[in-house]
């Protein structure tokens, strides 16, 4: 994969209406407004559009192309149900929350036929040169680009109503082949993006022109994070999958790992970044926490034990055995990085700090509070996902505390240890509610308040 981030493009151009097309010409009628209000669906039938896979049939293992009967069936029906609500809601005097919200669901519909048709699109064919095999296709993509473009601010995806999770909902339907194609086309190729590009406007700094190609820059990033799902996510999970097992297939697990290995060779990350670094920093909280148990560190002297039970059936068997196991210990090394970047943006934040010394230096009892409460959370979070914190955010997190307790100490009554009436006589409610609060997660990192005190 080669996902590289597209040039930013600023400035002004010639209206998309005065440019030339091919036979597939940008102002044909089968591009026109009343193909856009009718073809508003869900994401669930077309995850490449209209047009399916331009590349493969679906005896190839590509998807399958959404029928546009299928496609606009459905919306009729939702036309008339979303008509007729729309007269009742007037009737009874329905909310204005309730008819935003509808207004958001059609917005959502009409944003999933969008993004499954640009898809559809993206998958034509690009020979070695950068040329489209079929010269329509490229009008067919920028036509695509532009009514998405249209909707979005600033060619931001993530402007749209539910395009995220259409967009990876989408992503996730498509097999090998479907992959292959995205990622060996436009999204890839600079000539061919060019192309495209050109068709909507042939001067850099048109606006259109921009919002397009960041558009492409967004879908690019989805696809290139769905690839490094399909090529290293898959098995690793199968890894955590066989360690829970009993007993563990030594085998299956040896080439589990060294699948894991060949994709992270795949992804598109330079060897500085590191490539499974990379990868833990695209999971989401629920994925690491899915993963946690395995992979910690403390997990390495299992794994060790596991694979040295192999039996050397075969030449080089140990030779692979260990190549396994250097895998996982860098999974794991690049694991409990990602836990200490997580961990410093959740909690160790910079405004953090500078909030600190700014309550330190005025005695702003209000926002020492306040931090604390925050810090609290932070924590939870970070316990929530990994169990534990780590060794610097723990030594962060007491410093912090310990810093915040002086901004509320009565330093004649209270000048050491918990905080005591003297120290919390003149907080006010808030103030007591969120110190409370604070004390059930970071009294076991240096937050005492004396159990007479802890008065809500």
């Amino acid at each position: 994969m080669n996902l590289t981030p597209f040039t930013t493009l600023s400035s002004r151009n010639p209206s998309i209406s005065s440019l030339h097309a091919p036979t597939d010409s940008l102002d044909s009628p089968a591009y026109g407004t009343q193909d856009l209000l009718l073809g508003q669906v869900d994401s669930e039938p077309c995850a490449l559009g209209l047009n399916g896979n331009l590349q493969f049939t679906v005896r190839e293992d590509a998807a399958t192309p959404a029928s546009r009967v299928g496609v606009l069936l459905p919306e009729m029906r939702r036309s008339l149900t979303d008509g007729e609500a729309d007269l009742n809601a007037y009737s009874i005097h329905d909310s204005i929350v309730a008819r935003a919200q509808r207004q958001r669901s059609v917005e959502a519909r009409v944003t999933g036929r969008l993004i499954g048709g640009l898809l559809g699109s993206l998958t034509a064919k690009v020979n070695e040169r950068g040329d489209f095999v079929n010269h329509n296709d490229c009008s067919r993509i920028a036509r695509a680009l532009i009514e998405l473009s249209l909707r979005s601010r600033s060619g931001d995806l993530d402007s749209l109503e539910g395009v995220k999770c259409c967009l990876d909902t989408y992503l996730e339907e498509l097999r090998g082949l479907d992959l292959a194609a995205l990622t060996g086309g436009v999204l890839t190729n600079t000539k061919a993006r060019n192309a495209v590009l050109d068709r909507i406007s042939i001067c850099p700094d048109d606006a259109l022109r921009r919002k397009a190609s960041h558009a492409l820059m967004n879908i690019a990033e989805a696809v290139d994070r769905r690839e490094v799902r399909r090529v290293v996510h898959e098995p690793l999970c199968k890894v955590v999958d066989l360690l829970a097992s009993s007993p563990v297939d030594a085998r299956e697990l040896c080439a589990q790992l060294m699948k894991v290995s060949d994709g992270a060779q795949l992804m598109n990350v330079s060897e500085d970044e590191g490539r499974l670094n990379h990868y833990f920093r695209s999971l989401s909280a629920d994925e690491l926490k899915n993963l946690r148990s395995a992979v910690m560190p403390e997990s390495l002297n299992r794994v060790r034990q596991i694979l040295s039970r192999m039996i050397v059936h075969v030449e080089n068997e140990d030779y692979i055995g260990d190549q396994a196991f250097a895998v996982w210990v860098q999974v794991s090394k690049s694991f409990e990085s990602e836990f200490c970047v997580r961990s410093y943006e959740i909690l160790m934040k910079d405004e953090m700090t500078m909030r600190l010394n700014m309550a330190s230096f005025s005695g702003d009892q209000h926002e020492a509070c306040r931090l604390l409460h925050e810090l609290s959370v932070g924590a939870s979070q970070i316990l929530a996902v990994f169990g534990q914190l780590h060794s610097h955010s723990i030594v962060y997190l007491q410093e912090s505390i310990e810093r915040a307790m002086d901004i509320l100490r009565d330093n004649q009554n209270n000048p050491a240890g918990p905080l005591n009436g003297h120290s919390l006589r003149k907080l006010d409610d808030d103030m007591r509610a969120n110190l409370n609060t604070a004390a059930e997660v970071l009294r076991n990192f240096g937050l005492e308040i004396e159990p007479e005190s802890r008065v809500c």
